[in-house]
């Protein structure tokens, strides 16, 4: 896959993930709060693990673009 080989084009969509995980993990909230479906929480649990692992991912990527500035 030669997408994963472009570390910038990688990044990028580590960031999109990123986001659409919290838009994810809102609209859970909001179904967890107005039907309280246990399936529900389950889901907020998954995107909050998703969007944590994308996080740290994303700051990984920083760093190493720090360290070899340096």
């Amino acid at each position: 896959m030669d997408f994963y080989k472009n570390k910038k084009d990688a990044h990028l969509l580590s960031i999109i993930l990123f986001a659409c995980f919290i838009i994810l993990m809102g609209l859970n909230l909001y179904k967890v709060f107005t039907t309280d479906d246990s399936y529900s929480k389950w889901g907020v649990g998954a995107n909050l693990l998703l969007a944590i692992s994308q996080g740290l991912q994303i700051k990984k990527y920083n760093k190493e673009k720090k360290d070899s500035i340096l």
